[in-house]
């Protein structure tokens, strides 16, 4: 799996790659040793297809993190964990809550 990643990553040096595994501690244990460096990520996924879309928001606030938070003063949030699964649960937890508030302040007042 990796091997073909790598193949398409030196290949096409500018696209971002992203790694999805099943959760599971066999394959936590196997890429536990491999250089993930060319990844932008590394995510156990539970099967939710929500996550991709979070991943593309993830990808798309990545390339204009810079310009958000100098020029247009968003402001971030900052999660730090060695353990893909709790990163993954806190993103898409922390996704969901913003999209909610998002919902409710875009709703008419009465």
């Amino acid at each position: 799996m990796l091997s073909m990643a790598r193949a398409v990553k030196a290949e096409f040096s500018d696209i971002h790659c992203v790694v999805l595994t099943p959760f599971s501690h066999g394959i936590t244990k196997r890429i536990e040793h491999e250089d993930l460096s060319i990844f932008d990520y590394v995510f156990c996924w539970l099967g939710n297809t929500n996550l991709i879309l979070s991943i593309i928001k993830l990808m798309e606030d990545k390339m204009n993190i810079e310009h958000d938070i100098r020029e247009v003063g968003v402001q971030m949030i900052f999660t730090l964990s060695k353990i893909p699964s709790v990163s993954v649960r806190l993103f898409y937890l922390t996704y969901i809550v913003i999209s909610l508030l998002k919902v409710k302040t875009l709703q008419p007042r009465h």
